[in-house]
């Protein structure tokens, strides 16, 4: 009978080692205490402040705030965390219009491309503030990830989160550009020329390894009637040889009269080469409207990148 209970003594000692220290040993713990980790949820409530810029499809946005938040079902209490970028998105066309091309968040090689909330809305000329807001994993390192902007096979934007990594912002290159193509009823004075990844007018990303060669001109009528000038009456040849139709224009209408009148600021964009290099030639053909007696509406510009 000792021996039996001297074991059961043993046996009940063990237990009480192996179920943790003592109340002698851990003075401070309470039963009721929280229990706690030493790594918290590494995402949830990180701000992340930068200022990151970026040009697609007609829209200049810039990014100043970022914010990881999280959410909870109500039936399986399932965690999910949302990352949401803030800033000012500015409308470069000429109509009301939404900034929603392909979006992801990419770390790894690997892209979240999980959204919610309504894609910023924005009127011309107004710029406004947005968000844009990602499905992310709990332990997304955001040191090495970036916001990439586009569908595969156009020009992406790409923006580094953390404060390493190149930034591909797509921003457009002015060109210095001027002349003149005159003839007797019309003039056209060239003020300038840009390189761009998109058509704001028409809200459009270009397909990779292109660009929009923008001409930015005054048009001069001396027709003694209002007319317009079509995008069909004018052609790019370029350095090959071959020609290039407009993919957007700003021509008219254009009031005249027997002084010369002016109408500032149209445009004519064709689609070239990523890199155009070399001489360019702008092929103007005008209607019988603007034919003198001779039947002369023809006349060309040539520049160079």
């Amino acid at each position: 009978m000792r021996r039996a209970i001297a074991l059961a003594v043993v046996v009940v000692s063990l237990v009480a080692t192996a179920c943790g220290p003592t109340a002698a040993e851990a003075p401070n713990r309470r039963a009721n205490d929280p229990i706690t980790t030493t790594q918290p949820p590494p995402l949830d409530g990180t701000v992340l402040k930068f200022a990151q810029e970026f040009w697609h499809s007609g829209f200049h946005v810039e990014l100043d705030a970022a914010e990881v938040s999280t959410t909870e079902t109500m039936l399986t209490h399932r965690t999910s965390h949302w990352l949401t970028l803030r800033g000012n998105f500015e409308n470069l066309g000429e109509d009301l219009a939404t900034f929603d091309p392909e979006m992801a968040i990419e770390a790894m090689g690997i892209a979240y491309v999980k959204r919610r909330g309504r894609p910023p809305q924005i009127l011309p000329e107004r710029p406004a503030r947005g968000e844009l807001t990602f499905l992310i994993p709990e332990d997304l390192d955001l040191d090495a990830s970036e916001l990439v902007i586009g569908a595969a096979g156009e020009s992406r934007a790409r923006i580094p989160l953390g404060s390493g990594g190149p930034a591909v912002r797509l921003q457009p290159t002015d060109v210095a550009i001027s002349g003149q193509v005159a003839m007797e009823l019309i003039d056209f004075t060239f003020t300038g020329a840009s390189l761009r990844y998109d058509l704001p007018d028409l809200y459009s990303q270009l397909e990779l390894g292109k660009r929009a060669l923008t001409l930015h001109f005054d048009v001069t009528s001396r027709n003694p009637r209002d007319t317009r000038i079509s995008a069909d009456d004018i052609v790019l040849v370029v350095p090959d040889g071959s020609t290039v139709v407009p993919a957007a224009a700003e021509l008219g209408p254009l009031p005249g009269g027997d002084e010369g009148v002016t109408t500032p600021d149209r445009l004519v964009s064709f689609v070239v080469d990523e890199i155009p290099s070399g001489d360019f030639t702008l092929r103007v053909n005008l209607d019988a409207s603007f034919a003198t007696e001779d039947g002369d509406a023809e006349a060309t510009f040539d520049f160079s990148l």
